[in-house]
């Protein structure tokens, strides 16, 4: 997904008062403009931007009294989460998100207004299941960490599956592999607000014979409105680090008590069949490729993205890694070389 720079600048305290309900009534409150930075100067039509804004002591104490308005004085749908507070319990940090759209101007107003979320993202928590419903998708959430993804693709008020399951595979030196859906520990609803919504997931992946490799952390994050969600997954190897006998830590290298090595790590999306093609997004800036910012094939094609190293000035510092950034096969046709895949 692509990513837009904030930068926020304070004015003046304004005055104002409308008469119109879609607009604001503002008496005394405080602005601060916010200027929305795009490089790739992207066509943008309420798209969800992220920030975070400190406020002074004493000034903020709620979100209910915040909100987001453009130079219309017109309300945007905006989602709020106290990250930080001050020793008097007034907000010191703000993560803000809201619909942008570029070519308009935007405000942060807080103080003596009030601010009603609209009805956007809907979440139900239930025994085995976590319900999650925009007006473009549903996504259900097993609590042993399966999800399918339902989407009325034909625009008929019918729903079809378009995902059948996300899961993550670790395979080891001996060919053992192991399942994030056997050994999940964890299923629950980290944020839910009015623009997005996010499941986090967390767990060990297991074999069939219930030993344990690496553990693992996955956020599903769902925006209002959007067809697309992004995962953000993270490996981890939980295992104590232990000591060398001379009181200083024995894990600083590869094989060392503890070490956890495996020969693949992959994220398996299982479409459904109703899925005509797919597309990746591309840095096409990387030398050797042979496509465009964006591949298409159809969904019969074998694909294989292979990330094996960071893709930084750094790519190569530790052993194992063979090329510089990722690759991606189709049909075990190399189609692409990258930095970093985005997903």
């Amino acid at each position: 997904m692509k990513r837009a720079i904030v930068f926020i600048i304070i004015v003046m305290v304004t005055f104002h008062l409308l008469a119109s309900v879609s607009k604001v009534t503002r008496i005394n409150s405080q602005r601060l403009r916010l200027i929305v930075y795009d490089p790739l100067n992207a066509n943008r039509e309420r798209e969800v931007v992220t920030f975070g804004i400190p406020f002074p002591k004493g000034v903020l104490f709620s979100t209910d009294n915040v909100r987001v308005v453009n130079s219309k004085d017109t309300v945007i749908p905006a989602q709020f989460k106290v990250l930080s507070k001050w020793p008097d319990g007034s907000v010191m940090w703000l993560l803000v998100n809201f619909l942008y759209t570029n070519g308009e101007e935007y405000f942060i107003e807080y103080g003596e207004v009030t601010y009603i979320p609209p009805k956007g993202i809907e979440v139900w928590e239930e025994d085995e299941r976590i319900i999650v419903r925009n007006s473009a998708l549903r996504a259900i959430v097993f609590k042993n960490g399966s999800m399918s993804i339902y989407a009325d693709l034909n625009h008929d008020n019918v729903e079809e599956i378009v995902i059948k399951r996300v899961l993550s595979v670790v395979i080891d030196e001996n060919g053992h592999e192991y399942f994030s859906t056997l050994g999940v520990e964890k299923v629950l609803v980290e944020e839910k607000g009015p623009l997005k919504a996010t499941v986090l997931i967390k767990g060990t992946h297991k074999s069939l014979n219930n030993e344990s490799s690496l553990n693992f952390t996955m956020r599903i994050t769902f925006y209002y409105n959007e067809m697309f969600f992004k995962i953000t997954y993270t490996q981890e190897n939980n295992l104590p680090c232990l000591n060398d006998g001379s009181g200083q830590p024995d894990c600083l290298r590869f094989g060392r008590p503890n070490s956890l090595k495996f020969k693949d790590l992959s994220l398996k999306i299982v479409l459904a069949d109703r899925v005509d093609v797919w597309f990746l997004p591309l840095d096409s800036d990387v030398g050797n490729s042979v496509s465009d910012s964006t591949l298409v094939e159809s969904l019969n094609s074998n694909v294989l993205v292979y990330q094996d190293s960071s893709g930084g000035e750094d790519w190569n510092r530790w052993p194992g890694v063979t090329f510089k950034g990722y690759k991606v096969f189709v049909d075990s046709h190399e189609k692409h070389i990258g930095r970093r895949f985005e997903g």
